[in-house]
């Protein structure tokens, strides 16, 4: 089973950056910050390496320490299948309207309001409760309502399962937060003959204060570091000994909740 953590490097090839099966890399909100009431898009990327297939659900659960208040006290409809083309599904996300009357009160929160969302990604037929919970039988509950808890009962490997929170406020779409971009600099193509690597260079772009955070992550050889920070985040791909073909993904995240990702195919000969 694989948690969506980065784990730091510091120099040389990290181990940790080696997607060997099923593995969420990202998911992506638009737009980055909602209003109460205000529905976006979430788009979640599902690595599966193996090509055996992958199966995957989301399901709405804003947490604030009580459960989730989206918990219908049932399983039927509360989760949806995720339909995946080509690494990539699409869920809608919806702010839930009662967080404007605690946004227009004024109190001070302890928290940042939010919009919470799990997605659970697995090999095909590898998690019964993806089945369960999509077929409404209550035996997908307690999963649905504590899935760290749950998460015992997941296979070790070829299952992943992430939360995305996006920030709910009440600033008007020139104000609030807008999602980073990624790219890379240089238009080479990334082919290499085992034992060989090579350096990448990325450019992010991004209106927000704070720091910007890059993880990147291959499903052929692996990469150093496994995170930098700033505007100009640098890696190195190993190729390793294995030839063959996969991709290479670099997800940026800011500290406001956006995020972007870029990818690109790389071979080994």
């Amino acid at each position: 089973m694989v948690i969506l953590f980065a784990v730091l490097a510091c120099s040389g090839p990290s181990d940790t950056t080696r997607v060997r099966d099923v593995q969420i890399i990202h998911v992506g909100a638009q737009p980055a910050e909602l209003n109460p009431g205000e529905a976006g898009v979430l788009t979640v990327t599902v690595a599966d390496p193996s090509g055996q297939g992958v199966e995957a659900m989301a399901w709405p659960c804003t947490d604030l320490g009580e459960g989730c208040l989206e918990d219908p006290g049932a399983a039927a409809g509360w989760a949806q299948g995720v339909e995946l083309e080509a690494e990539d599904g699409v869920v809608e996300v919806l702010a839930s309207p009662t967080w404007e009357g605690v946004l227009a009160s004024g109190e001070e929160l302890p928290f940042e309001p939010f919009q919470g969302t799990w997605f659970l990604a697995c090999r095909t037929g590898l998690c019964p409760v993806i089945g369960q919970a999509l077929a409404g039988d209550d035996a997908a509950l307690d999963f649905l309502r504590d899935p760290t808890a749950g998460m015992v009962d997941l296979p070790l490997d070829g299952a992943s399962l992430v939360r995305r929170t996006v920030r709910v406020s009440q600033r008007t779409p020139d104000e609030r937060n807008q999602n980073p971009s990624i790219e890379r600099l240089g238009d080479e193509a990334l082919q290499l003959s085992t034992q060989g690597e090579v350096g990448l260079s990325f450019t992010v772009l991004d209106e927000s204060e704070g720091t910007l955070a890059t993880d990147v992550f291959t499903s052929l050889g692996t990469l150093g570091p496994a995170r930098v920070e700033g505007e100009e985040p640098e890696f190195t791909w190993y190729a390793g000994e294995e030839a063959g073909q996969g991709r290479i993904y670099a997800v940026v995240r800011d500290e406001e909740g956006g995020s972007a990702l870029w990818r690109a195919e790389v071979v080994v000969e």
